[in-house]
């Protein structure tokens, strides 16, 4: 019997481990295959404590709530002819993402535009760097990690998982 391993196409987005048994599609056991994220990569090195990982997460759960960016499939269970209905996502987590961006400068801030782009829509930080460079405002990938681990710190003391030091 054949072990059953990852695609080529799946070990080239790095670290792979087996999830737990979920249901699929049609309700049979799965054992789906799972990269690491950006950000348990970055925990796994260290570079981050729990409670930063925590807070990109957070980040990303909310982006994913508010539906940033909004879904755009067609809804194939539409009668034709009929109105879709315009869904904006959680007004709740649009404002906590909305607060969460201006704790970070804006999104016109680098760590702002980071975090939406790298931690609410899953680009990459090359992606992020390199349209940076089109505003004129050049970055390498090692300086877009630098804000990343720059943003995570506030996105904690922000959601609440971290205090403020109290410097004497």
């Amino acid at each position: 019997m054949k072990a059953i391993t990852p695609t080529p196409e799946r070990l080239r987005h790095g670290y792979v481990r087996r999830a737990t048994a979920i249901a699929d599609a049609s309700g049979s056991i799965g054992h789906p295959w799972h990269c690491r994220s950006l950000l348990d990569n970055i925990l796994a090195r260290g570079e981050i404590t729990a409670h930063e990982h925590t807070a990109g997460c957070r980040f990303h759960e909310l982006a994913v709530q508010a539906q940033i960016p909004p879904l755009r499939a067609a809804d194939v269970m539409r009668p034709p002819g009929r109105a879709t209905r315009n869904y904006l996502g959680s007004d709740a987590a649009q404002r906590q993402i909305s607060a969460a961006l201006d704790a970070l400068g804006g999104l016109s801030a680098p760590m702002g535009s980071l975090a939406w782009d790298v931690l609410g829509c899953d680009d990459s930080l090359s992606d992020w760097s390199r349209r940076q460079r089109w505003t004129g405002k050049g970055r390498q990938t090692a300086a877009a990690k630098g804000v990343l681990l720059s943003c995570l710190p506030i996105l904690a003391l922000h959601f609440g998982l971290t205090r403020p030091a109290i410097a004497r």
